[in-house]
């Protein structure tokens, strides 16, 4: 879980588009 802030923090541009695509799969 650490991990995701981390990327959040520093890589927020990756984070958003694995959000995108977890969200597309729920779709």
């Amino acid at each position: 879980m650490a991990s995701k802030i981390i990327t959040a923090l520093f890589r927020p541009d990756e984070f958003f588009a694995e959000h995108a695509n977890e969200e597309a799969a729920l779709a």
